[in-house]
């Protein structure tokens, strides 16, 4: 099995409260330098994921520092701790466009972009956020992007799997009752509406611990698949009690990405994920030089190959590079801006990448399986929503 576990904060420097900053420094070997700021959750339930985004980041800028940086320019990097609630990411977001960044990446949660869009749009700062949330592409996205594949694809890929592999008479939804989980719920709905399959769905908090009551009633009802679209911390719950309940023999369950996180698969039995399914927007190819190449080097610097956290947020940040690369004034955010928008057919190592008309730049989503002989993911299938 691949080492997972968290990094430590070894490898950054604070530089306040509630910042800490990457590549600080100077160089006679560039020619400026440009500031890139990332609204991320260090803190909360949800820390170990947040720092997991940000070397994800870390490492990319890094290679390309070490390659010329963005057309001469040094990238810097400066984290505001966005926590994991709308209150925290609204004050980060404030502090942030006050500040000389010509790009912001995050946001992560869907609930914390919607909290802080206006915020985003009246400042005219270029962000790329993480909520994957179906409303959120929009042709009213002006300085908003999307960084992540949404739920419009992720949601559908997962339904429309289950209702062509599975024959199924009856679908379980679970979700988490926030905006992530609404917005996987309806775009599975209207697949399994379209389609006149059955489904019975059943929310819940994200701070519950309990999840039996909502299981047993999806083994009452009979249902032939259960998907379950919620966060880490209840899903760590919810595929133990799946097994302890011994639904995992003879019901096949899709999952939201967090399945491929790393504070998920440190914190639970691997026996328990063994036949799930979930999707993912990278896959980690062992056959391919450049992901083992970047896994070794990311691996070297934190001592953890890199999770689908840290992978997802990788991806962000070559777009991020790119976007500056091309920009006619990188220290400009009318101009990082439009090269955001000019994004076309951007290969990287995991996924190739186009801005549409609603500012989505991921399309492609990975499904996958959790196999106990391989003690990893297994990819299934490649599916793209354009």
């Amino acid at each position: 099995m691949k080492k997972r576990m968290m990094a430590g904060f070894a490898a950054v420097c604070m530089l306040g409260v509630g910042t800490m900053g990457y590549g600080a420094g100077a160089s006679e070997d560039f020619k400026g330098e440009i500031n890139v700021g990332l609204c991320l959750g260090i803190t909360g339930a949800n820390a170990t994921t947040g720092i997991n985004f940000s070397q994800g980041i870390q490492e990319v800028v890094d290679q390309a520092n070490a390659n010329g940086g963005a057309n001469g320019y040094k990238i810097n990097i400066e984290l505001v701790d966005s926590g994991d609630d709308t209150d925290t990411a609204t004050n980060a977001m404030n502090l942030m466009v006050e500040s000389d960044y010509s790009l912001v990446i995050g946001p992560h949660y869907s609930s914390q972009v919607y909290a802080v869009k206006d915020i985003i749009e009246k400042n005219g700062i270029p962000t790329i956020v993480g909520g994957t949330n179906f409303k959120l592409p929009s042709e009213e996205n002006n300085y908003l992007f999307l960084g992540r594949t949404n739920d419009t694809i992720q949601a559908k890929a997962v339904a429309q799997y289950i209702a062509e592999n599975e024959a199924p008479e009856k679908v379980g939804i679970m979700y988490s009752a926030d905006d992530f989980g609404q917005g996987g719920l309806t775009i599975a709905g209207e697949v399994f509406d379209e389609l006149g399959i059955t489904y019975v769905a059943e929310p819940h908090n994200t701070a519950d611990t309990d999840y039996y009551t909502t299981l047993m009633k999806m083994q009452q009802e009979s249902c032939d698949a259960i998907m379950v679209w919620t966060t880490v911390n209840p899903m760590m719950v919810i595929v133990r009690q799946i097994n302890e309940l011994g639904m995992n023999e003879e019901t096949n369950f899709f999952t939201s990405p967090c399945i491929g996180e790393a504070a998920l698969l440190d914190a639970v039995d691997h026996s328990w994920l063994d036949g799930i399914y979930t999707v993912q927007e990278t896959f980690y190819d062992t056959e391919n030089p450049d992901v083992v190449a970047f896994g070794e080097a990311y691996e070297e610097k934190y001592g953890v190959v890199p999770d689908a956290a840290a992978r997802a947020y990788a991806s962000i940040a070559y777009i991020a590079v790119d976007a500056l690369s091309r920009a006619e004034d990188p220290t400009d955010r009318e101009s990082v801006k439009t090269a955001l928008e000019e994004t076309k057919d951007f290969e990287t190592i995991f996924n190739t990448y186009s801005c549409d008309e609603t500012h989505m730049l991921n399309h492609t989503i990975q499904l996958c399986q959790f196999q106990a002989e391989a003690d990893d993911l297994v990819l299934i299938q490649q599916i793209s929503g354009e």
